[in-house]
């Protein structure tokens, strides 16, 4: 029937949504490790300058 087609349309686009929200945030991990990694190397840098 068609409520059926539609509830499982909802359902897959709501797992495609939850998909593409962690592939985001995945990304915003990523970025926000690889600035850990600079400022912890720049910082390693700066005291073997001293």
């Amino acid at each position: 029937s068609i409520g059926k087609a539609l509830r499982e349309f909802r359902r897959t686009s709501d797992e495609i949504k939850e998909k593409i929200e962690e592939e985001i945030q995945a990304d915003e991990l990523r970025d926000i490790k690889e600035e850990i990694e600079k400022d912890i190397k720049g910082n390693e840098e700066g005291k073997k300058v001293s």
